[in-house]
């Protein structure tokens, strides 16, 4: 029968590489799987700010990076009658403004002054200004779509007096503060959801590893009590993870990850092999 560990436990002992760690091995299987789930969740927390912290780096989210590519006769190019005001765009005419940027080797069309229920637009590569609500649909077709809160009030002649660099930043800081809270837990549990399935698959590729090991040596555990000894021989890698994190390197969090929780499992086993020994 397993006996009952805490996860506090399962993490000091691992940590201090003591040689009782391995002991802890018939503890409960699910607390094992909480404490890897814990320990990842707190191994991405810089990867996790940094997604939240992102600036106004729509090009990023949306795929635009289109800054460079601005000029000043495209902005003499936007229509001088419309305005963003109350969360509406209001203009004094009814056409329809389109200009076009280059977008890396796209094109992208912006249209500005389109009736809500005009569909007629909603091509990929293309950003419309709408009379209660903006939308971008990227070049696989994907739509995002909302309103102008972000926007407080924008004249598009206002812009003609800016700099290309300026007036897209003004731009495109308020649509990425309009998409920004629909993007961040997307982007989180792709981005921190898939480095947690990698190391998933890494424990569960290390443990059957060593049961091909066990094979021609008896002496290796079972399958269960190698996948909660790896587990907790991933702590200091998350760690040194952790770490890495807040200095900006989260992006090599993966190679002493990779490395160190093998080391660090042999270590524990040999650990506790050698306190039988000297009893």
């Amino acid at each position: 029968m397993s006996d009952r560990v805490r996860v506090a436990q399962i993490f000091r002992e691992s940590l201090l590489v003591k040689p009782t760690a391995y002991e802890l091995t018939r503890g409960r299987l699910r607390t094992f799987v909480l404490y890897f789930i814990m320990l990842n969740l707190i191994m991405f927390l810089p990867l996790t700010f940094s997604i939240y912290n992102m600036g106004g780096e729509a090009s990023t989210l949306l795929g635009i990076n289109a800054r460079d590519n601005v000029t000043d006769a495209l902005l003499r190019s936007l229509p001088e009658d419309c305005t963003i005001l109350n969360q509406r765009l209001e203009c004094d005419s009814t056409t329809v403004s389109e200009v076009s940027v280059l977008n890396g080797d796209t094109v992208i069309r912006v249209l500005i002054n389109v009736p809500d229920a005009d569909t007629q637009y909603d091509q990929p590569n293309t950003l419309i200004f709408k009379e209660t609500y903006f939308s971008f649909f990227t070049s696989t077709g994907n739509r995002f779509a909302q309103g102008y809160t972000a926007f407080g009030f924008l004249a598009f002649e206002d812009l003609q007096a800016l700099s290309p660099e300026e007036a897209y930043d003004v731009l495109f800081e308020a649509l990425y503060a309009s998409v920004r809270p629909f993007l961040m837990l997307p982007m989180t549990l792709y981005l921190v959801g898939g480095l947690m399935f990698a190391n998933v698959l890494l424990l569960l590729g290390l443990t059957g590893l060593a049961m091909l090991f066990r094979l021609a040596n008896s002496d290796i555990p079972g399958y269960f009590v190698m996948l909660r000894l790896f587990i907790m021989a991933s702590t200091i890698p998350a760690m040194v993870n952790l770490g890495l994190g807040f200095f900006g390197l989260s992006a090599f969090s993966a190679i002493p990850y990779n490395f160190i929780t093998p080391v660090m499992a042999f270590i524990l086993y040999r650990r506790h092999k050698l306190e039988i020994i000297k009893q």
